[in-house]
């Protein structure tokens, strides 16, 4: 599943913190805006930029939930319990 992360642009100074925390890659500086890009695909959700940010700046959500062919959200299956 693919994770997301939003930056809070009022929030973010450009410090470059979540950068260099994130061990996936996730998030790179932009030296022309000096405002963090993500790097599609790679936020696995660990949420360390999030705790490290001193400015709250970024927001991590979670993946959308795997729909099947109708467009509807796909349950995970249960296992039915019975008696014996």
């Amino acid at each position: 599943m693919i994770w997301q992360w939003r930056l809070i642009q009022r929030e973010c100074t450009g410090c470059g913190i979540c950068g260099d925390v994130c061990d996936y890659g996730a998030i790179a500086l932009d030296r022309l805006t000096a405002y963090p890009e993500g790097v599609p695909g790679a936020c696995v959700g660990c949420m360390v930029c999030v705790q490290e940010c001193p400015f709250a700046a970024i927001e991590v959500l979670p993946p959308d939930p795997p729909t099947g062919s109708a467009g509807t959200p796909v349950r995970p299956a249960t296992v039915a319990s019975t008696k014996l």
